[in-house]
This record gives structure tokens, sequence and C-alpha cells, in this order.
């Protein structure tokens, strides 16, 4: 499993581990998502594959 590396002024809002699938693909692999929020925006950044 990757680090996520974010400056401390990024907060980490949680890791989810999802279903590849919920991108549309049909993978039966997980993807560790981290979401972010910057500024208040979300962002969900793929971290890697377990």
């Amino acid at each position: 499993m990757h680090r996520l590396m974010l400056p401390a002024r990024f907060r980490l809002d949680c890791i989810v581990i999802m279903v590849a699938r919920a991108f549309g693909g049909t993978y039966e692999r997980t993807a560790v998502i981290a979401v972010v929020r910057i500024d208040g925006v979300k962002y969900e950044l793929a971290v890697g594959w377990v």
C-alpha cells in the first residue's frame, strides 16, 4: 500500500476502500481512495491498488 504524502494544510478527511467498479470499470480489484478537502472542495485521489 502506498502512502499519500500531503502538505500540512491539506486536511485528509478519510481513506476509503472502494471497489474499482465504482468508477464504471469491471475490475474485481479494490482501490484505496483518499478523500481530501482543499479549500472546501472534495477531491478523490487514487492512492494505490490492494
